[in-house]
């Protein structure tokens, strides 16, 4: 177990890397591009909103009654992903990307909102959460559900409300939150 965490943390860590060492070229390359809200785009979009998720978890409740699991399951994950997000949004204080000049700028502390913070993206942890707990309670459907999210993740930066490093931090986190809600929910065999 402990080797499957050291390994997760380092391609994590590498994961992380790579995306900040693409975050200016992207930011820059997306220069100029308009975003048009079609109905893809707002698909896409949309993953990351949070109501969606609990709406999905209200219909694994009603599919599921009396076991509730998978309603819980769905539910904690993606609250509790979000939660996560904001609260790292509070700790590392990165500002969106608002201009070509520098990398990155940091907001001193002012208070518990996080508005106009950007690490990690709070919609495509959202996602992504919605997405791993999918992939745990529905497994071969997870080219689906990772490329949804992704979707999410690729809406956010096109519209320069995220650099990449955001979103993959974001999607990292999640994987993690909803590694740690499926091991408590996840009946164990009685220790002997």
């Amino acid at each position: 177990m402990r080797n499957k965490i050291a390994f997760f943390l380092l391609m994590s860590a590498v994961a992380v890397l790579a995306a900040l060492a693409v975050d200016l070229p992207v930011l820059r390359a997306l220069h100029g591009v308009t975003v048009h809200e079609n109905d893809a785009y707002r698909m896409f979009r949309v993953m990351g909103f949070l109501p969606g998720w609990l709406l999905v978890a209200l219909a694994f409740g009603l599919l599921d009654a009396p076991r509730l699991r998978r309603m819980w399951m769905m539910a904690a994950g993606v609250i509790l992903s979000g939660a996560a997000g904001e609260v790292l949004k509070l700790a590392f204080r990165r500002q969106r990307p608002t201009t070509l000049d520098c990398l990155y700028q940091y907001v001193p502390w002012h208070g518990l909102s996080t508005a106009g913070l950007s690490l990690p993206s709070t919609h495509v942890i959202v996602a992504f959460g919605g997405a791993w707990v999918l992939c745990r309670l529905h497994p071969r459907g997870w080219p689906v559900w990772v490329a949804l999210a992704t979707g999410c993740a690729v809406t956010r930066v096109i519209s320069r409300a995220h650099f990449v490093s955001d979103c993959v931090a974001a999607a990292l986190v999640s994987y993690a939150v909803v590694w740690l809600v499926n091991r408590w929910w996840t009946p164990r065999a009685p220790s002997e």
